[in-house]
């Protein structure tokens, strides 16, 4: 409690939560020192200079792996990618189960 004591009633013990997370939400929290907000500024500025100075059009994958990345996908190639996934997950935006997909 307040005076450093420890309660076993659960009627103090719900009230102390409750006055606990009250304080957690009010506006004497929500305040941010301004040496905060000047260090995330600082942050945001210095990663949008790297974002700036970022080479365009470099890949890192050499023309010969490129041109098998663009050649029209097999229906070998997706019974490999349907056989690979694992049951038991969650369903997709298209909401059918692995199970059913690899049938």
């Amino acid at each position: 409690m307040d005076d450093g004591s420890v309660s076993h009633d659960p009627s103090e013990i719900l009230q102390r939560w409750k006055e606990e997370y009250s304080k957690l939400f009010s506006s004497d929290n929500t305040k941010v020192d301004s040496e905060f907000v000047e260090q995330l500024q600082n942050l945001n500025s210095q990663l949008e200079r790297e974002y700036e100075n970022l080479p365009v059009n470099q890949t890192y994958v050499d023309n010969t792996s490129t041109s098998e990345l663009n050649e029209p996908i097999s229906l070998d190639e997706t019974k490999r990618a349907l056989m690979s996934l694992k049951n038991g997950k969650a369903v997709g935006i298209d909401n059918l189960p692995n199970e059913i997909l690899k049938k």
